[in-house]
């Protein structure tokens, strides 16, 4: 199974979670939980990091519900979970 293939999974199941410094990105970039979710089930895979301890981490391109494109960071965690870790999007 693809990462976006897992990542879509764990979010029709509501096995995602948004960190607190995702949360203060988003609020920055005018970000709501919906485009997160818009984003993590539309978007597409745009870069792997893999020079992490802790693990891969994913870039999830996509847009948010009012056009403008944004990108997720993601980790996938044992059990299916799926953390974004930040969020960010094209601002004017």
């Amino acid at each position: 199974m693809s990462v976006l293939q897992r990542v879509r999974r764990a979010v029709q199941i509501g096995k995602y979670r948004i960190t607190g410094h995702a949360n203060e990105e988003m609020d920055y970039d005018g970000l709501t939980r919906d485009d997160v979710v818009r984003v993590l089930t539309t978007g597409q895979a745009s870069r792997r990091f893999t020079n992490d301890p802790r693990g891969p981490r994913y870039e999830i391109a996509g847009r948010a519900a009012d056009g403008r494109p944004a990108w997720l960071v993601v980790r996938l965690l044992p059990g299916g979970i799926v953390r974004v870790i930040t969020a960010y999007a094209e601002t004017e």
